[in-house]
């Protein structure tokens, strides 16, 4: 927005927010529930390791890249990823690579599926319409595989499935054939199916519009849906700082009913 729209069509003239479309009806009520687990021993023990190597690297690209200082999540990305492209600097690369076995640790975080399949089991009724949102292919692949032990009738929708069996999988949901469909960033934007009542963020980027769009595919008005539940697993003292945006502070104070749960394992 920033990069390409603002300077070619100049500043945003109005904003809607979810708090407007509340009140005007656009949207049905909804609850939000935050699922916190930690991370377990081994999970916690390398984390922290290589947030020492993450701080021991950054103290050196900052010194030789002092554009990096003051960017901050996104941004600092971005930055990085500019930096890149530029030069050829290892230590760039190694902080990448650093970077993305940390976000492993917490997107494949054993809490993560054991909360997961708690909410399953606990919190949702099996003929609800659900959409589960995962980071990695291969962690949907397990849950997909998990809610098929459940006897769910379920789908799976990202790019290493063929073409033709993720038309298949969006249109049986569509139709109601299937009532669980777990996706990855392919069905980020553009799925409309509005009796979508449950959505589970089990895995997502730190990114605030990601989290939007994706809450934004269960938040649709449909005939008989009273409200929309809405959960987010997150890590403790990890993941935290996404509700403190200010778009999720206004989706949290446009909700019915919002909670956090607690849940160790």
């Amino acid at each position: 927005f920033k990069e390409v729209l603002e300077p070619n069509l100049g500043e945003a003239i109005y904003d809607y927010s979810y708090s407007d479309a509340r009140e005007d009806g656009i949207i049905p009520p909804f609850h939000l529930k935050r699922i916190e687990v930690p991370l377990q021993g081994k999970e916690e023990k390398k984390y922290e390791e290589l947030t020492e190597q993450l701080n021991d690297l950054f103290k050196i690209i900052v010194n030789k890249y002092p554009e990096l200082e003051n960017a901050e999540g996104s941004d600092f990305l971005k930055t990085l990823g500019k930096l890149q492209n530029k030069h050829d600097d290892e230590k760039l690369e190694s902080y990448t690579v650093l970077a993305n076995l940390r976000k492993e640790i917490i997107h494949e975080s054993n809490s993560k599926k054991s909360a997961l399949r708690y909410i399953i089991n606990n919190e949702i009724s099996k003929d609800s319409r659900t959409l589960i949102f995962h980071e990695r292919k291969e962690s949907a692949d397990e849950i997909y595989d998990f809610l098929l032990d459940q006897d769910y009738e379920a789908g799976i929708y990202h790019t290493d499935v063929s073409a033709s069996d993720r038309r298949e999988a969006l249109e049986d949901y569509r139709e109601g054939d299937l009532n669980m469909l777990v996706t990855c960033k392919a069905l980020d934007e553009g799925l409309d199916v509005p009796d979508t009542d449950v959505g589970i963020i089990v895995a997502a980027t730190s990114s605030v519009r990601q989290k939007i769009q994706r809450i934004g595919r269960i938040l649709r008005r449909s005939p008989g849906k009273d409200y929309a539940q809405i959960y987010t697993i997150y890590i403790k003292d990890k993941e935290e700082a996404i509700f403190d945006k200010s778009q999720m502070k206004d989706l949290e104070k446009t909700a019915d009913e919002v909670k956090v749960q607690k849940l160790n394992f």
